[in-house]
């Protein structure tokens, strides 16, 4: 009895910056995804190996992060391997694997557009994309 349907509708992701946006908004915050994302879209080549990236994640973590005494006594320490393996395997959709010369895997997103994005974006969505 006088019941309404809303219906809401919402865009498709209109490239794949925001296929990945998706997907990060769908996980719990971690203040090392995104940077490593950000490394990753750096890489060139055939990629970037874990040991390096491990280092530069951190470093990105500490330089993205607020300024305040507060966000500096949080400095963010280079992730253990275990925890680089975790990240890239939560995002391994969205990543190319490679040999190295030395043997090791080494990592960069599949698709330049993606790597466009991150450097566009490396601290949050723009505003408003949802």
């Amino acid at each position: 009895a006088g019941s309404e349907r809303v219906l809401i509708t919402v865009a498709p992701p209109a490239h794949l910056g925001e296929v990945l946006e998706l997907e990060l908004a769908d996980r719990s915050p971690d203040r090392l995804l995104r940077p490593m994302l950000v490394v990753l879209s750096k890489a060139q080549g055939i990629g970037i190996p874990e040991r390096p990236l491990r280092a530069a994640t951190a470093g990105i973590a500490n330089a993205l992060a607020p300024t305040n005494d507060a966000a500096r006594a949080r400095r963010v320490p280079p992730p253990s391997d275990r925890r680089i393996a975790d990240l890239l395997a939560s995002v391994s959709f969205y990543l190319r694997r490679s040999a190295g010369p030395d043997g090791t895997t080494h990592y960069r997103f599949f698709h330049q557009a993606l790597s466009d994005y991150m450097l566009k974006h490396p601290v949050r969505p723009p505003e408003g994309w949802r």
